[in-house]
């Protein structure tokens, strides 16, 4: 079981730029979404400035849905989650799942090697078997046409 407060791919989407950003460490812990700096602006002299992120935080893999009510508390539950990727500080949702794609081809890469090898293995011992049958039978022959020609 995992909880989504601990995954890579938990969301939050900026206001202005759409772009799908890592959630940052106070929507996981506290489910605080981040305000926009106050700055000099009429803003300054409000005791709420603007939220730089859309208030609900997303899945970037669409797996869940969270709910306007007890969002921290969904994204705190421990729940069964095909695409898990644990959370690294800092990194965005995409590079999550560039980290994710390098591993798969890795590995892809090694299984093939793997797979190489064996095809390799397995052509060294047939062509070995062949060279060891035509030895043989070349010999045989020989000794054959040795044995008829000098009697």
């Amino acid at each position: 079981m995992v909880k989504c407060a601990d995954c890579g791919f938990l969301a939050q989407r900026h206001k202005e730029t759409r772009q799908l950003l890592d959630a940052e460490e106070g929507l996981r812990k506290k489910g605080d979404v981040p305000r926009q700096p106050i700055g000099d602006g009429p803003l300054a002299r409000t005791s709420h400035p603007p939220f730089v992120y859309e208030h609900l935080p997303l899945c970037a893999q669409l797996q869940i849905e969270f709910p306007e009510e007890n969002t921290i508390e969904a994204i705190q539950q421990e729940r069964e989650c095909p695409v898990f990727t644990p959370w690294h500080p800092g990194f965005t949702p995409k590079e999550h799942q560039e980290m994710l794609d390098r591993q798969w081809l890795l590995e892809w890469q090694a299984e093939r090697e793997d797979d190489d090898r064996r095809i390799r293995r397995v052509e060294f011992l047939t062509t070995a078997i062949v060279a060891g049958v035509f030895t043989v039978g070349g010999v045989t022959i020989g000794a054959l046409l040795t044995a008829i020609l000098t009697h």
